[in-house]
């Protein structure tokens, strides 16, 4: 009878913490949401917190790829799309030379 009460107990704990790790899952996901919801940006303003850039077409802040820290000076002439601040390159690279982050795709 013990051992049965023992295994009960075992699999109603792990439905517990299964439920809190799924409820702290959420939260952070649904406040991550709600930092880039928070914040509109528009062709006029384009500012949007660190680690995001405007999507002007959206209007609203997405998270972005950062550019390293160092401009590159020559770029390949390779078309693979990025946005940032609502000014489509025509790849990473060219971004980079004058932002700090960008979006993959067009504007």
């Amino acid at each position: 009878m013990r051992k049965y009460l023992s295994n009960s107990i075992k699999r109603m704990l792990m439905s517990v913490a299964l439920i809190l790790v799924l409820f702290i899952v959420f939260a952070v996901l649904n406040y991550n949401s709600k930092i880039t919801k928070d914040v509109n940006c528009n062709s006029k303003n384009i500012s949007c917190p660190e680690n995001y850039t405007c999507n002007v077409k959206k209007q609203e802040c997405v998270v972005a790829e950062k550019c390293p820290d160092i401009k590159p000076e020559v770029c390949i002439t390779l078309y693979d799309p990025v946005c940032a601040d609502g000014i489509e390159y025509s790849n990473s690279c060219f971004a980079c030379m004058k932002v700090k982050y960008y979006y993959k795709g067009k504007c």
